[in-house]
């Protein structure tokens, strides 16, 4: 049987604990009073039940030893594993025996299990409760002896008659091997070889300290050798620009010399145009801004002259076809004239032919008034209505260009 895990809702002073059993020797090293001895109490309990629950002795009454502190929940749960199957075991002990429940779980399906029954315990190990405490189980009060009670003799017997006393010399023979491997005084022996290893560790850590010691050293060396390394660097670079610039102005020099000093008629002329000393960069520029402005003026006269030429152009055309306007609305007006003259007539000649016909001026005089106002209507509708429109030139147009020729006139004189 192997214990796996247990949980400790409330059981003397341990409450809601969970603990992990691993295969073999299991220690809990834990600080007087944390509850070590009532843990090992709570295991034996969940198997055997508590006992002297009757007892008005507080030692041997388990219920009143471990009745919760905070009056809890009386009970837990343990986990185990016996023939290859899990287990587990719920308990709520209660105030009174009456309130006790018990309870077996099979592990893998969830289900309640009959495989054991209330005294599992004694089902399990084969030893009623007393015997169990004076064999599996030993608390640190019950460390005496007492004597074996009928049920472990029996067991003893037992044992004694399958022979498996014999297995005595064979463990004995184990030990003895095992003892040999780990002696420290073999050279063989897993312990002398641990201490030969360690002594290894200890020498390649000395090794170890030296070399990184000699290594720092070596790295502060590299550093100075290193800055002056940068420092002859530096002087080299100097070095070279003086040689540069030495060789520069010797070459200057060397130019200078090789130009004729007299003779030469640009020089003169370059010494008379800047007699007063060579100028400054902004003079330069300041006359090289002046140069520009200048030939925008002059672009802007030469557009001035173009629009004008063309403005002529358009005046003396505008003209041409005023004049020719005028004739053709001359000749138009004298036409129309002639033909209201002829209308009158026309109307005297009926007025005549109308009396001579009829012998009377009552009728003569109608008609010849009716061709009067009709020939004086259509000579003074014709007159103006019937008359050409003249263009005209325009004159905002103009009085414009000649603004602007006046205001550009300095500019004229300037570009000229």
């Amino acid at each position: 049987m192997n214990l796996i895990k247990c949980h400790i809702e409330n059981f003397g002073r341990l409450s809601n604990v969970d603990f992990d059993f691993t295969k073999g020797v299991n220690s809990i090293l834990e600080e007087n009073g944390w509850g070590k001895t009532t843990l090992a109490a709570f295991i034996r309990c969940m198997f055997y039940g508590l006992a002297g629950s009757r007892k008005k002795e507080y030692i041997e009454n388990e219920r009143a030893q471990y009745q919760p502190w905070n009056d809890g929940f009386f009970g837990g749960e343990i986990t185990f594993e016996v023939d290859g199957k899990n287990y587990i075991i719920r308990r709520n002990f209660g105030k009174k025996d009456k309130d006790a429940t018990f309870q077996l779980v099979n592990a893998s399906t969830g289900l309640d299990s009959s495989d054991y029954s209330e005294n599992i315990g004694e089902e399990l190990f084969g030893v009623d409760r007393a015997s169990f405490m004076r064999t599996s189980f030993v608390d640190h009060s019950s460390l005496r002896y007492e004597g074996i009670s009928s049920a472990i003799s029996a067991k003893v017997s037992s044992v004694s008659q399958r022979g498996d006393l014999e297995n005595y010399d064979r463990s004995a023979g184990k030990l003895t091997t095992y003892l040999n491997e780990n002696s420290p005084s073999r050279k063989s022996g897993k312990l002398s070889k641990i201490n030969e290893s360690i002594k290894q560790l200890e020498y390649d850590l000395s090794v170890e300290e030296s070399t990184s010691k000699r290594i720092q050293e070596l790295r502060d060396k590299r550093e100075v050798e290193e800055k002056k390394l940068r420092s002859f660097e530096a002087a080299n670079r100097s070095i070279g620009e003086y040689n540069t610039l030495k060789s520069n102005a010797e070459g200057l020099k060397r130019s200078i010399d090789s130009m004729p000093v007299s003779g030469n008629d640009r020089l003169e002329e370059l010494g008379k145009l800047f007699a007063n000393g060579v100028p400054a960069e902004s003079e330069v520029q300041e006359h090289i801004g002046l140069n520009n402005e200048v030939q925008n003026l002059v672009q802007k006269n030469s557009s001035l002259d173009n629009m004008l030429a063309e403005e002529a152009r358009i005046i003396e055309a505008s003209k041409k076809r005023i004049s020719a306007s005028q004739e053709e609305n001359e000749k138009r007006v004298k036409n129309k004239r002639l033909t209201g003259i002829g209308m009158l007539i026309a109307g005297l000649v009926l007025a005549l032919t109308v009396f001579l016909l009829s012998g009377s001026l009552k009728v003569v005089v109608p008609v010849l008034g009716a061709a009067l106002l009709i020939a004086g209507i259509v000579v003074y509708m014709t007159s103006g209505k019937d008359r050409i429109p003249v263009e005209e030139v325009d004159e905002s147009r103009m009085n414009g260009i000649k603004k602007e020729l006046d205001e550009s006139g300095d500019d004229k004189s300037i570009s000229r």
